[in-house]
């Protein structure tokens, strides 16, 4: 992850882990947007982070689980979400990355250490074209 994230010019990023929850992951809003192009070029990863809901079902032992998107602007069908990515540890907070079309335009939003309830989007720039 650390050699794609070099290759991509990520030069604030570090993964320790792939999970996202170590506080020794860091990165920053700029490379994240880095990361929101480069994405363009696997369809995939915006389809699963944009589906609204689904069963995940597993065979030893037999279960399944009901997962729902936690980005909340899927939901909405004014809204052209490309690719989405929420979080949250205690460190940096809720955070949330998203590709999306805006006025016929390929945008991205990058947003760290808000408190969803109170003030959506709050430390939030303006989208960023990506085309």
């Amino acid at each position: 992850m650390n050699a794609k994230a070099k290759s991509l010019g990520m030069n604030n990023t570090r993964f320790v882990e792939p999970t996202g929850l170590s506080v020794h992951n860091v990165s920053t809003a700029r490379d994240l947007t880095k990361l929101l192009i480069a994405s363009k070029q696997y369809p995939l990863i915006g389809q699963l982070s944009t589906t609204r809901e689904d069963m995940a079902t597993f065979s030893n032992p037999t279960y399944t689980l009901p997962f729902r998107n936690t980005n909340h602007l899927v939901y909405r069908d004014n809204w052209n979400i490309q690719l989405t990515k929420t979080g949250f540890t205690n460190a940096a907070g809720h955070c949330l990355v998203m590709r999306t079309v805006i006025n016929n335009k390929t945008g991205g939003a990058v947003s760290d250490g808000c408190v969803w309830q109170i003030y959506p989007f709050c430390r939030c720039q303006p989208p960023a074209y990506l085309d």
